[in-house]
């Protein structure tokens, strides 16, 4: 397995979306990614992007969840949380 910087992730995670526009952990890793080199905006468009695509899945929630609360808008934070604990409530016993 290679190792590849993580500007090149984000040009390997454009190409899988512009293969399936529907697929909901390429934007979710796209996000991850953006998140990782601090472009928080960008990563919420991608997170919302794949929660469009996959409401239901509660890790995307989560890491929308972490970047809003990482650019101080709690309140925002909080109702993704809560998404996804309505979606997972074992989620609950991972925050304990």
């Amino acid at each position: 397995c290679e190792i590849r910087p993580v500007h090149e992730a984000i040009k390997v995670y454009d190409g899988a979306i512009e293969i399936n526009p529907l697929d909901s952990m390429a934007w979710n890793g796209k996000g991850n990614t953006l998140n990782n080199l601090n472009k928080s905006d960008e990563a919420i468009q991608a997170y919302e992007k794949a929660i469009e695509i996959n409401p239901l899945d509660s890790m995307i929630w989560c890491n929308k969840g972490l970047t809003l609360a990482h650019l101080g808008k709690l309140d925002e934070a909080i109702k993704a949380y809560y998404n996804a604990l309505e979606i997972n409530p074992q989620l609950r016993s991972l925050a304990q």
